[in-house]
């Protein structure tokens, strides 16, 4: 089960002892559950190794996809969501 918009350790922990599998970190900054890469971090390095993070990008550039991958310290995974043309997608880095 993947629960998205974390943006503290504590739903992350709620999230997990409820079953999640993978947890979505929002880095689109127009979301209301918008969370830097930097501050994602933290949570990111509590998650026990069979809990995935799923970073989450809208309309981002693959720099910013890799940066924000960086950032956070590596999330298992991204969801590339394309609202513009489908050229910034398809050239996303996200693991399909």
């Amino acid at each position: 089960m993947k629960v998205c918009g974390i943006t503290r350790a504590a739903d992350a922990v709620a999230a997990i002892e409820a079953g999640a599998d993978l947890l979505g970190f929002n880095f689109y900054p127009r979301s209301p559950r918008y969370i830097t890469p930097a501050a994602a971090a933290p949570i990111v390095a509590l998650l026990p190794r069979q809990v995935l993070a799923v970073g989450i990008f809208v309309d981002a550039e693959p720099a910013a996809v890799a940066d924000g991958d960086r950032r956070s310290r590596g999330s298992a995974s991204c969801s590339s969501m394309a609202t513009k043309a489908p050229t910034t997608a398809a050239a996303s880095p996200c693991r399909r």
